[in-house]
Formats: C-alpha cells, structure tokens, sequence
C-alpha cells in the first residue's frame, strides 16, 4: 500500500510540474501588449469617408460541418419518412437487434448504409415489413 502511496504522489508532483512548465511557456509565448502589432484594416471600397471594419474570417462552425440546404420537399419526405437505426428498428419490431441484422443479411427487410456502414432503415419499408409479415401464414407450431 505505501508503494501505491508514492507513485501516486509522483504522479501528482509530474503533473503539477508540467502544469507550470504549460503555463511558463504560454506567458512567454505571449508578446507584451505594446509590442503587439495593429492588424491592418481592409481598403475601403465606399468612397473618401467609409472605413471598413477589417475583415475577419468566419470562426468554423462546431459541430458536424457545414449545412446542407435542402428543398421543402426533401424536408418534408425526411420528417414524415424518418430513417431509423438499427436499435430504434429492434424495438418497433420487438425483436433483438440481432434478428434485424439476420432479416437484412437474408434480404427480408431492406435497409442502407451510412457512411460508416452502419445500417440504417426507413420508416416506410418497416411498416411494409410489418404489412407483409401479418399477411403471411402461420408456420406450423406458430398458434
């Protein structure tokens, strides 16, 4: 227990040192505020008078990159036909996800694939699974 003891105080000690050689080197990385240059503004494009404010690029967008526009009719299809993953698709069906993914492997139940190959199910083709599948006989043993 004491060896536990010690190593976790070097841990500690390691980091606290590291921690001031970060902020050490940040401090001098810094130049002082008179010796910071003035960015220079932009040529004004209105005339004798108008000053542009110097331009500055956008800061990127946090998140999952830049939006896709896209038409009221494509919008529309997406909310009244939403895609589903593959554990939303599992509880609809009341099934095990690993029954979907056997469904989609034989061809049973049609699905895409995302960009990660994940799979990915319409909200449409489900419901015509379910259709079909409530249409179809009863096997034997089945009550």
């Amino acid at each position: 227990m004491r060896d536990l003891q010690d190593w976790n105080k070097q841990l500690d000690l390691a980091a606290k040192q590291a921690k001031r050689a970060r902020e050490a080197a940040g401090r001098s990385a810094m130049p002082p505020v008179s010796a910071r240059k003035e960015i220079p503004s932009a040529p004004s494009s209105g005339g004798a008078g108008a000053e542009a404010a110097p331009s500055r690029p956008a800061p990127p967008r946090k998140g999952r990159g830049a939006r896709k526009l896209e038409s009221r009719e494509e919008l529309l299809a997406r909310l009244l036909d939403p895609t589903l993953t593959l554990e939303e698709t599992s509880r609809l069906l009341e099934v095990c996800p690993t029954t979907v993914r056997r469904w989609t492997n034989k061809g049973v139940l049609p699905c895409e694939r995302s960009a990660g190959n994940q799979r990915r199910f319409k909200l449409s083709s489900i419901e015509a699974f379910l259709r079909a599948r409530n249409q179809a006989p009863p096997i034997l043993g089945e009550d």
